[in-house]
């Protein structure tokens, strides 16, 4: 089961890399910056601190990052309507495409699956795979 779970990652992880690196926007993209990019992709109302909260890092540390991020035309900053003082993260319009092009490909393996398993055991899988990511982020906060 481990060696599936690793398969797994390694095969998304590599995917994302190679959309990115062949997408004219940003060619030669690091683990690094995808590792932002995905960030700024699921937190909701994402901002330079909650990311430094995600990582356990410095959040001058992540500013410097998301400037380097800013600067190469990835991610704009996005002033709250709300807070005049927060400003939210989000992709250029290239980036947004990309990574809606990269869900559609996910949608379409996922409901390849749907067509092969039973409901019931999507429903299994589903809870594994919830229980293994709930367990590794334990481990992660506990270091």
């Amino acid at each position: 089961m481990r060696d599936t779970v690793r398969r797994f990652f390694y095969t998304l992880s590599l995917n994302e890399l190679n959309m990115m690196n062949h997408n004219q926007l940003c060619p030669d993209v690091s683990y690094n910056t995808l590792l932002y990019l995905d960030l700024i992709s699921f937190i909701p109302d994402c901002t330079a601190s909650k990311i430094a909260q995600q990582l356990h890092i410095s959040k001058p540390a992540v500013t410097s990052k998301i400037n380097d991020l800013i600067a190469q035309g990835l991610v704009k900053k996005v002033q709250s309507q709300k807070d005049k003082r927060v400003y939210y993260l989000t992709f250029n319009d290239e980036v947004a495409k990309a990574y809606e092009d990269y869900n559609q490909n996910l949608s379409r393996a996922v409901g390849a699956a749907q067509q092969e398993f039973s409901p019931e055991e999507i429903e299994i899988f589903c809870r594994v795979l919830d229980r293994i990511g709930e367990k590794y982020m334990e481990g992660i906060h506990n270091e």
